[in-house]
């Protein structure tokens, strides 16, 4: 045996077949058994790769030294937690108990050298003046952009009955922003502590600075909210006041989605696994069995009605609606932004089932290719039922032969689950799995004792995020990224001091183009910098760091690794770390 490389082996070889398909269909119940294991694990992947940008801007700067040490103990924990029989949820409780701690402890390291690189790269900020509360915004990205940056903040605090604090922002310009106050993380209900959501635009890599002010304006009590309807010059989203759904979903009156957001449950069995050979050619569960929307909300839900308005202000419009079936309950979310195209969905499920699954259904209105995003590339999807795997995102490229083919796409994003399926127009993405722990189907014998209580894998509360946009095909990765690897905002008092940084200036002139990675390099002197084209189409892009300019042309789905040292930007041959 030679250890080598793929270069090497595909440089030896003279291969007569060509398979030109991904490895599917492996064992598809691990796609989705253990949801927990599964958000984790891409949380922390998004957590690791935001922080290392933040922490070499820093080092870069001069501003801290680059933590190497703590990384490696942060990647040393998540390469722990994708054991073979962990990360797919086919493990013993105990097992998956251990990888959540792994987890939870990398997810603590890097927690702690993002908030030491944020200190790092505000700390040449100047101190605030009389009645400013100063709102920094990291950008981890290689190009400015507009987006909604979400923050909370301690105000001075008032006890009066007869006034209430109202919030104004402002850019480092002066230009006054539209900002939306909405609810806190607590539930306190005191005028101490506001949240609040405006739009604002960063530079790239940069910690910009915005600016909130308060005065006191007399007590009303907040208007009553009803309403379910976003209507704007080019986009109209409604919710189904009967259903809870996602009635409409319409941009430049095109409409993509009607009746969208449904939990179904379908029959599933005790394999986490899922190795039955219908489960591999069929897809996973059967005996569709829809989820009803929950009349009279009882229980966790009592006392409120079947759609609930709960935001509206500038930025958005929130409701949420509630389901339930059998011994579950599910409670989602829409988010309808009013300044941007793109509908954030939160979902919440009290999960109680044996040998079931649950999916949520988005019946699409297009004809398209079934897409996912793989590992630095995007592949096409099975569109016959079966269970799919995918990573940050999945998404129906429009190939109607009726519609202008324009490289549109309905995508998916997440930041919480890899299966789903696609059939007859509808995705379904995969939940949760009521599964038996480590459970193997072995001839004919029975998968688990019937005399005894087993437990099931994934009781509970479990939550999930998704955002539903449509954009080019060449923009999926990159809005997959800002979703998942957020920008980074804190109220922060800067202290008076004289630190001068060291120049860090990075931009790229194409953003679909993206900065997966910006580490200091393991094996040479300097910083790796991984950049990804993510689309069948070749590309060029120029990128300036320092002032330094290199005009990169990418491939279809190629990856270019680029070394930062002493100023002076290279491309190299070889995928560094």
């Amino acid at each position: 045996m030679t250890h080598s490389t793929p270069e090497n082996f595909f440089a030896r070889i003279n291969p007569e077949y060509v398979y030109d398909y991904s490895l599917w269909t492996s064992m598809p119940g691990c796609y989705t058994t253990m949801s927990r294991i599964k958000n984790r694990h891409m949380q922390l992947e998004n957590e690791l790769y935001l922080t290392e940008k933040m922490c070499s801007a820093a080092s870069i700067k001069g501003l801290m030294d680059y933590p190497q040490n703590e990384f490696n103990e942060a990647v040393e924990d998540l390469l722990n937690a994708e054991f073979h029989d962990v990360l797919p949820g086919s493990s013993i409780q105990a097992a998956e108990e251990s990888g959540l701690r792994y987890f939870d402890h990398a997810l603590h390291i890097l927690q702690k050298l993002k908030v030491k690189s944020f200190f790092a790269l505000s700390a040449t900020q100047e101190t605030a003046e009389q009645g400013e509360f100063p709102i920094l915004v990291f950008n981890p990205n290689p190009y400015e952009f507009k987006t909604n940056i979400e923050c909370e903040l301690m105000i001075e605090r008032n006890d009066g009955q007869e006034e209430w604090t109202e919030l104004t922002v402002f850019d480092s310009a002066g230009n006054k922003l539209p900002l939306q106050s909405i609810k806190t993380e607590g539930n306190v209900n005191l005028d101490w502590r506001k949240r609040v959501i405006f739009e604002g635009s960063l530079k790239p890599f940069e910690t910009a600075r915005f600016s909130i002010y308060t005065k006191m304006v007399p007590f009303a009590l907040p208007p009553e909210r009803d309403c379910v309807t976003v209507a704007t010059e080019n986009k109209y989203v409604e919710i189904d006041r009967d259903t809870g759904l996602l009635k409409s979903f319409r941009l430049d009156g095109k409409e993509y989605i009607s009746n969208g957001f449904l939990p179904v449950m379908f029959d599933d069995n005790e394999d986490p696994w899922a190795m039955a050979s219908r489960e591999h050619k069929e897809g996973m569960g059967t005996n569709r069995q829809p989820f009803k929307p929950m009349r009279k909300p009882n229980g966790i839900f009592k006392g409120l009605k079947q759609v609930e308005t709960i935001e509206d202000g500038e930025i958005y419009l929130g409701v949420e609606s509630f389901f339930e079936k059998d011994n579950s309950k599910v409670r989602v979310e829409y988010k309808i932004y009013k300044n941007t195209p793109y509908i954030d969905v939160n979902v919440t499920v009290f999960w109680n089932e044996a040998n079931k699954m649950l999916k949520l259904e988005i019946p699409v209105c297009t004809d398209g290719q079934y897409i996912g995003q793989g590992a630095f590339d995007t592949e096409n999807l099975y569109m016959d039922g079966r269970e799919c795997v995918s990573q940050r995102f999945s998404a129906v490229k429009i190939t109607s032969a009726v519609e202008t083919n324009d490289g549109k796409c309905l995508a998916v994003i997440k930041n919480c689950c890899y299966g789903s399926s696609y059939k007859n127009g509808t995705i379904s993405l995969s939940m949760i799995r009521g599964a038996c722990y480590c459970a193997h189907p072995i001839g004919s014998r029975p998968i688990i004792p019937a005399d005894r209580f087993i437990k099931r894998i994934d009781q509970g509360e479990r939550t999930f995020g998704f955002r539903i946009a449509v954009c080019g095909e060449q923009e999926l990765e990159r809005l997959a990224q800002e979703y998942s690897q957020k920008v980074y905002a804190l109220n922060v008092f800067p202290i008076e001091n004289s630190i001068v940084p060291d120049n860090f200036e990075i931009s790229i002139g194409n953003k679909d183009i993206v900065l997966a990675a910006l580490k200091k390099s393991e094996t040479r002197e300097g910083y790796v910098l991984r950049l990804v084209n993510n689309s069948d189409k070749a590309m060029d892009a120029e990128f300036e760091m320092n002032q330094y300019k290199i005009t990169l042309a990418f491939g279809k789905y190629e990856v270019k690794t680029l070394l930062f040292n002493g100023g002076i930007l290279t491309e190299l041959p070889e995928m560094i770390i």
